[in-house]
């Protein structure tokens, strides 16, 4: 496509932002997203480009653990047929939690579930919306003798 001057237009990928400069640079490394100021809590993910519907977003990175935390994510290991924990260390940390959700965990890696445009606050179900979840997760982790608390809850709480 080019401009009547047979100039090339070029498309700016990232949109006009708010974006806060405290922020760490290290949660900025993924082109298709952002860390930004939330409206629903803290920080949140944004989505600086569209993004289909069943694109990959990003994986969760960080140690894996064993104890709950604030960034905890927790996964459960097919091969271990245990759960386990990562502790988030990237921009993905910064999910926050809604009824109506635009993205999905598979493993590690996180998928849209529909389009989202640029701009738009990614989220995923933290996936604890009664407590009969909340005690089966507790009793598969005891059954499996990997809790060191007792009490775990499998959502990643943002800042």
């Amino acid at each position: 496509m080019s401009s009547p001057e047979n100039k090339p237009i070029v498309f700016d990928p990232m949109p006009e932002t708010k974006q806060d400069p405290t922020i760490d640079p290290k949660y900025q490394k993924n082109t298709k997203v952002r860390v930004d100021l939330s409206p629903i809590h803290g920080l949140g993910l944004f989505a600086n480009i569209d993004l289909p519907a069943f694109t990959q977003v990003g994986k969760y990175e960080g140690e894996w653990t064993q104890e709950d935390g604030m960034h905890v994510l927790w996964v459960y290991d097919d091969e271990r047929e245990q759960w386990m924990g990562i502790d988030g260390d990237n921009e993905m940390r910064f999910l926050n939690h809604s009824n109506e959700p635009n993205a999905e965990w598979s493993g590690i890696e996180l998928f849209t579930l529909r389009w989202i445009h640029a701009g738009e606050e990614i989220t995923f179900d933290y996936g604890w919306d009664d407590n009969e979840d909340v005690d089966d997760f507790v009793e598969s982790r005891e059954m499996l003798d990997t809790s060191p608390s007792g009490e775990f809850y499998a959502h990643n709480e943002t800042d």
